[in-house]
């Protein structure tokens, strides 16, 4: 009995082979934690591809689908020409939230975008020269667009029915923009034509509902039947000073202002012509200057001549700067110190 309980008393051994045992078992949990971790680490850096097609040559284009929704469009050429919900993609039309097209594609197809009910967002580079009919038609969720500098043509009904569109960026060399462009865009408030625009097509801006001002740095262009037909009962076109043709033929049936004409930095007015905060140059200081000048600054190629005007520095100090920027939302939002032409 004494001995029974004396050997329950002893510490036994543990030995050699349990201490192998614990640090196998330690290796292997951290080997496991390590997995685990690369492979959110990894999930997380890459997105499923649901459909692709990859082009044997460079004269074709290639696309991919991602999982999170985001359509990448490559290649060096133009994108082919479809049949309306023909192109490649279109079997995944509510699937589809954004469009990357990279650098080298030189134009979009005709109803390469048709009715994708869900993008939200398009990423155009400069390469693309041109847009073909019916881009973007009734992508009713696509809220902004930019157009590359080099494109000198919108052709018919690329952006009809865009009704979620907010803002639109026009290119300073465009040309033309084609019948049906941007018609029942009805959320489109506002939009800036540069001077070399020469003719806007038939309904280009029809059912625009919300349209209430347009701006023109150029000579009236050509103008087709009911191109801002059905616009807001506040329509107004506003024309840089100097400019001819807002007063005749088919412009004179629409209300009319003329704006001062920037002088370019050159100094050729005084500075009690200048409107410091003006950016936009119609004569009154808002929120729309702000948003030119922050694009200005943001370096967006159709803003970039908004830099050079006497207007834009708002505090006067000689050079239009992030300092002009705040001070003219501090003056918008009433601080006090804050005013135009001073520094």
């Amino acid at each position: 009995m004494l001995k029974y309980i004396c050997h329950l008393g002893k510490k036994k051994s543990k030995g050699k082979n349990y201490k192998m045992k614990k640090k196998f078992l330690l290796f292997m949990l951290v080997s496991i934690v390590a997995v685990m971790t690369f492979s959110i680490m990894t999930s997380a850096a890459s997105t499923e591809i649901i459909d692709y097609y990859d082009a044997d040559t460079t004269n074709e284009i290639s696309w991919t689908l991602y999982e999170d929704g985001k359509l990448e469009i490559t290649g060096k050429c133009d994108m082919d020409d479809f049949a309306k919900e023909d192109a490649p993609w279109y079997i995944y039309n509510n699937y589809v939230l954004t469009v990357e097209i990279k650098k080298g594609v030189t134009g979009i197809g005709a109803n390469a975008f048709y009715s994708l009910k869900k993008l939200k967002s398009v990423s155009i580079p400069e390469t693309v020269e041109k847009i073909g009919m019916n881009a973007f038609y009734k992508c009713v969720n696509l809220s902004s667009i930019t157009i590359p500098s080099e494109v000198t043509t919108i052709s018919a009904s690329a952006f009809s029915g865009c009704s979620s569109l907010t803002s639109v960026e026009l290119p300073e060399g465009l040309e033309r923009i084609r019948s049906n462009a941007f018609e029942n865009c009805r959320k489109l408030s506002e939009i800036t034509f540069y001077e070399n625009l020469e003719a806007i097509g038939i309904s280009a801006f029809a059912g625009c509902t919300m349209l209430d001002s347009v701006y023109f740095y150029g000579d009236a262009p050509s103008l087709g039947e009911d191109a801002f037909a059905k616009v807001s009962d506040d329509f107004t076109v506003y024309y840089i000073k100097g400019a001819t043709g807002y007063t005749k033929g088919d412009w004179a049936s629409f209300d009319s202002e003329a704006f001062k004409g920037k002088n370019n930095g050159s100094k050729d007015d005084s500075d009690d012509d200048i409107m410091y905060g003006d950016v936009n140059g119609d004569g009154k200081i808002n929120d729309t200057d702000i948003r030119y000048l922050f694009n200005a600054l943001g370096g967006k190629s159709s803003y970039a001549k908004f830099l050079k005007f006497d207007e834009s520095d708002f505090n006067g100090d000689g050079q239009v700067t992030v300092a002009d920027h705040i001070y003219l939302s501090r003056y918008l939002d009433g601080w006090k110190g804050y005013k135009p032409g001073v520094n």
